[in-house]
Formats: structure tokens, C-alpha cells, sequence
């Protein structure tokens, strides 16, 4: 955009001489440069992994995840306020085992761990130290992009669930976009209502949610096989592009059982089948109901656990169709 734009209104005539060029993409097709996005996730389901995966790749310039794309290599400031140096030291070696990180990659990806200060991580929710600290981290390494994890962590005073407590911590996020950072944002999620359907939300305050250009619901996925602990990557916000089905749904990403290594690929894994299901597909071929499957047959569970895994499709149908 050549210079800066007036702080006026502006005649449609002169507003369309401007050069809108769209944003950069940092890493296709959910964060553009200056974007805000949101990662979110039950507790152990792999946030870290995927989010640390995603930092990897954008210092990289290249992706270790299928499905996304990282045009070239950016800066980044990892703000990690809650894991020990070792754990994370540990998830780093990992990701790291089936592709090196190299050296020049290496200089691009910067971390401020909670660990470097004796009282832990200064509160990020408030203006003062806390925000202070993170801005100038990011000046002083000269970082395109900022992960922020994750909230529970970084937010010490306030609910989460409050508007008005909130509105600081939204209001210095935003202050990233305006300088052309990018910033994403790892969370969990809200508890969900009994009669609730749908995908799950972000904990707290449906600002977050309003504020993020998208979102990311890392889902996981019915059953664990033996061999992988598979989750889904889901879409519950997309501003400035088309998920690649309609139901937002990405890819699969996979964590062995042991947690020796973490890969992410194409196809994903389907869950280890339990024992019933061949003879309940049976019946059902028969024309038997999910209700008559589990009254008279022995050994099955609730007739609305037999009509989840008969009706709903496996990772790998999925990733057929979306292919």
C-alpha cells in the first residue's frame, strides 16, 4: 500500500486508488502475515506438538505438516509459559528426530520461557511487565511471528470468562496485527453444555473467537489404536479462506503410543476397531436397529455408541473424499 492511510473517511473513488494488495501468507492456509489465530484443544491432545510443529516449519520455511503450506522462512518468538525447559527441550528433539532442524533455522526461532524468572511468567493480561516483556522480545529478535502458549498459563489475573478482564489482553494481541506480526494463540477448551452438539469452543470469553482471523479445534479423534493417538484438525473459524470440506475438517495428525516420536501424514490412522463392531455391522446389514443391536445381542455397548461407529466415517474415508 503506498504510504499511509489518511485517518478520514474516504469517497469510494479515492478508496479504491489504493493498492490492496492481500496479505502474505506466513503458513497457508490458516495464519497471514499480521493475522491472529487461535489453537485450541483438550488437555494432552497434542496442542504443543502440533503448535511447536507449526513454529518449526515457519523458521524453516518449510512444513512438517501435510496440508499446509510455508512459503518461506520467518521469525519466531515461541512464549512458553508453562512446561519445564526440559520437557520442552524434549518435544523439540522429537520433532526434530525424522527431519534435523538446521543451524540458519535454528537463529530464526527465538523462546522465552517461564522458567527464565523466579516468579514464574509476569502476567500477560494487564498492561505493564508482563506485555512490556513479550513486545520488546519480539522487537529486540526482530520476530514476524509470536505463539503464545497457552492462555491458562500466560493469564494470572482475571476470568477468562469475563469480557472486561479480557478486553487488555485482546487489545495488546491487536497490537501485533498493527505493527504486521502474527500471532497465534494456544488455548483450550470450554466446557461443553450436555445437550450441546457441534464443535467444541475456545474456553472463556467469546471475544477470542471474535477477534481471530481463524481457528483451529485440535480434536481428538474416537478410540486409540495401538499404534498411533490420532486427532483432527477443525476449522471452527476461516475468515480469509475455504476449509477443504464443509465441515472444516483439515487432516489427521498422529503420536505414537509411546511418545518416543511425533509425525504428522497424509491418510491419518483409524482407530483400533473394537471387538463388537464386526458383528454389530453384521446385524445392521440385516436390517437390525442400533437400539435392537444393543438390547439382544451380548456384549455390546449403548446403542448410541454402535450408531457412532456405524454411520460415522473413518479418518480415512474422510481424507478420501476431501482429497
Amino acid at each position: 500500500m503506498p504510504g499511509k492511510l489518511p485517518e478520514r473517511w474516504l469517497p469510494l473513488s479515492e478508496f479504491q486508488t489504493w493498492d490492496w494488495t492481500p496479505p502474505e501468507t506466513v503458513i497457508a492456509p490458516w495464519l497471514p502475515v499480521g493475522g491472529l489465530a487461535l489453537l485450541y484443544g483438550a488437555g494432552g491432545v497434542g496442542k504443543t506438538y502440533l503448535s511447536l510443529a507449526c513454529a518449526m516449519s515457519i523458521a524453516e520455511g518449510r512444513s512438517r505438516v501435510p496440508r499446509m503450506h510455508v512459503p518461506r522462512p520467518r521469525r519466531v518468538l515461541y512464549v512458553d509459559g508453562e512446561m519445564q525447559p526440559s520437557q520442552f527441550s524434549e518435544r523439540f528433539t522429537k520433532l526434530s528426530r525424522a527431519a534435523p532442524f538446521d543451524g540458519k533455522a535454528a537463529e530464526r526461532f527465538a523462546i522465552l520461557t517461564h522458567a527464565a524468572f523466579r516468579d514464574g511468567m509476569p502476567d500477560l493480561s494487564q498492561p505493564g511487565r508482563g506485555q512490556d516483556l513479550v513486545w520488546s522480545a519480539a522487537q529486540e529478535h526482530r520476530a514476524d511471528v509470536i505463539f503464545l502458549d497457552n492462555v491458562s498459563a500466560i493469564i494470572q489475573t482475571g476470568s477468562p470468562n469475563d469480557e472486561e478482564a479480557m478486553r487488555p489482553f485482546l487489545l495488546w494481541l491487536l497490537k501485533f496485527r498493527r505493527a504486521g506480526l502474527s500471532c497465534v494463540v494456544v488455548h483450550h477448551t470450554g466446557h461443553r453444555k450436555s445437550d450441546e452438539d457441534g464443535p467444541a469452543h475456545a474456553r472463556g470469553t467469546s471475544s477470542f473467537n471474535d477477534k481471530v482471523d481463524s481457528a483451529i479445534w485440535v480434536k481428538g479423534e474416537r478410540g486409540i489404536s495401538k499404534e498411533c493417538i490420532p486427532v483432527r484438525l477443525v476449522f471452527t473459524k476461516h475468515r480469509f479462506f475455504v476449509p477443504s470440506n464443509e465441515k472444516g475438517e483439515l487432516q489427521s495428525c498422529c503420536f505414537d503410543e509411546a511418545d518416543t516420536r511425533c509425525w504428522f501424514r497424509e491418510g491419518g490412522a483409524d482407530p483400533e476397531a473394537p471387538e463388537w463392531l464386526s458383528r454389530a455391522r453384521e446385524l445392521h446389514d440385516k436390517g437390525w436397529s442400533n437400539r435392537r443391536i444393543a438390547a439382544d445381542e451380548p456384549g455390546m455397548p449403548s446403542y448410541v455408541t454402535i450408531g457412532k461407529w456405524l454411520k460415522e466415517p473413518t479418518l480415512a474415508e474422510m481424507e478420501g473424499k476431501m482429497a
